[in-house]
């Protein structure tokens, strides 16, 4: 027909393929910058989960309890029971277990550390020691110390003492050598070269140590008054256990690793203010 126009049809646009894996890629990216965000809903994402789970009868609550019941058995026992006194028995034997078992292995690692021939020695007694299970040993510290705080203190100082000990040892040998020879070549003391090169060089390892070190005390412990204890957080989840108060006994385990995150967290957090002069 002359004179008329033809119109030819035109296909649709196809897609950009690569749009949606970029946009995947970034909102992958947006969360990894989000860590609290992400770890906030992960953690009511499986709360969630366990209570749906429980109430449509998915998960017996005979085994698996609920949110809800944990909470109303959290708030008996902090309400019905004498609580205080084993939180403040295992709080004792973790605290000073720690702390002595960080001390003492902070300064022992540091002679095995810069002392190589020290440390090549003491090398296979150290390793021994290092590898040989502390529940195998408890019975003895029982006999040696009693049912009290003191076995418990020792089993906190073992697990604490050796994972500390070894990342400190670490530490100090990786420490720039180049450093210490810049060090001595201005006649720098040892006590300077001490304080001022290898202890902020060995802090990340040591760091790394006691929070390896940490949760080795949390599982001592509670291990130990689950074992042989008069009084104690592990006495008391051994007790529930035994009565088959799961909810009780879940709250309770929830307790100490809430706990025991939060002082993890914390250590990370000081260990980055203690190596904040180093480059990114």
């Amino acid at each position: 027909m002359s004179g008329s126009t033809v119109i030819t049809p035109t296909a649709p646009p196809v897609p950009d393929q690569a749009a949606a894996p970029a946009m995947g890629a970034r909102v992958w990216a947006q969360l990894g910058e989000r860590p609290r965000l992400v770890r906030t809903a992960s953690a009511l994402s499986f709360i969630a989960a366990w209570q749906v789970g429980s109430m449509t009868g998915f998960l017996d609550e005979r085994f698996y309890s609920s949110p809800t019941a944990v909470a109303a058995a959290g708030a008996e026992l902090f309400t019905g029971t004498d609580m205080l006194p084993h939180v403040v028995t295992t709080g004792t034997e973790l605290l000073v277990g720690y702390g002595l078992g960080v001390v003492a292995a902070v300064l022992v690692g540091f002679v095995l550390g810069y002392y190589r021939v020290i440390g090549t020695l003491a090398d296979p007694v150290v390793m021994a020691l290092y590898v040989t299970p502390r529940l195998a040993i408890y019975p003895v510290l029982v006999i040696w110390f009693g049912l009290g705080l003191g076995s418990k203190i020792v089993m906190v100082f073992l697990g604490t003492f050796f994972m500390v000990l070894i990342n400190t040892i670490s530490g100090v040998k990786d420490v720039d050598p180049s450093l210490i020879r810049a060090a001595r070549s201005f006649m720098a003391p040892r006590s300077f070269i001490l304080r001022k090169v290898m202890i902020p060089g060995a802090i990340p390892s040591i760091m790394t140590g006691l929070r390896q070190g940490f949760s080795q005390a949390i599982i001592a412990v509670i291990t130990a008054e689950m074992f042989v204890s008069l009084s104690g957080m592990g006495n008391l989840i051994s007790t529930y256990g035994q009565a088959m108060r799961t909810d009780a006994l879940l709250f309770l385990v929830l307790l100490v690793s809430s706990f025991a995150y939060l002082a993890i967290r914390g250590l990370s957090a000081v260990e980055r203010r203690l190596s904040s002069w180093r480059p990114s």
